[in-house]
């Protein structure tokens, strides 16, 4: 599948089912950091500790996140960082509880 430019947002393909089609918004670090309200450093850090991925890399090594994905991950640690007041390694272990949780499901469902 391939990656569209326009201007500084990048499309890649085809999100949904059915009758539901759209396009998936890729973003760089920059414009998810501005959207979020955090600093790009936060968005890095984030990436290092495994807490949020990219979607993709551009050819010139930018990241590229689904701007709806990556910021409804960013809500969350947000939230499970001030609400539950958990650490780092605390989200990490949680995100990680959630994620083995829907994988299992799948398996059964």
């Amino acid at each position: 599948m391939s990656i569209e430019a326009t201007s500084d947002k990048f499309y890649f393909g085809l999100i949904g089912s059915g009758s539901g089609w759209s396009e998936s918004m890729l973003i760089k670090t920059g414009q998810l950091a501005k959207l979020a309200g955090v600093f790009p450093s936060k968005i890095r850090f984030y990436v290092r500790e495994g807490l949020i991925q990219p979607s993709d890399l551009t050819a010139g090594g930018y990241c590229l996140f689904d701007e709806k994905c990556a910021l409804d991950r960013l809500r969350e640690i947000a939230h499970l960082q001030t609400a539950d007041r958990l650490t780092i390694e605390e989200i990490k272990g949680k995100l990680r509880d959630v994620k083995h949780r829907l994988v299992s499901e799948e398996d059964h469902g």
